[in-house]
């Protein structure tokens, strides 16, 4: 039986036919347009997708840290952008 590492960048194509990277992508900048209390933010994510990966990003899932509080987002007001260098 051979054993064969794979960069933890790729991704891998499971049985089901759904495609997920070896190890979740890492967030690389957040930032946000206000912190007052009680003002309404927009909150900028920025993930990196390395030319290595093989795969698209299509979805992202985000999971919040435990926290002081826990941050409402309006899933009605999400988008995303891409962006080359």
């Amino acid at each position: 039986m051979a054993v064969f590492e794979l960069p933890d960048d790729r991704a891998v194509r499971l049985t089901d036919d759904t495609v997920q990277f070896v190890q979740p992508l890492q967030l690389a900048k957040a930032r946000d347009t206000d912190i007052s209390p009680g003002m309404l933010a927009s909150y900028y994510l920025t993930i990196d997708l390395p030319d290595s990966a093989g795969e698209l990003l299509q979805r992202v899932g985000l999971i919040q840290q435990p926290a002081r509080e826990d941050i409402a987002f309006n899933l009605k007001c999400l988008r995303a952008e891409t962006e080359t260098e």
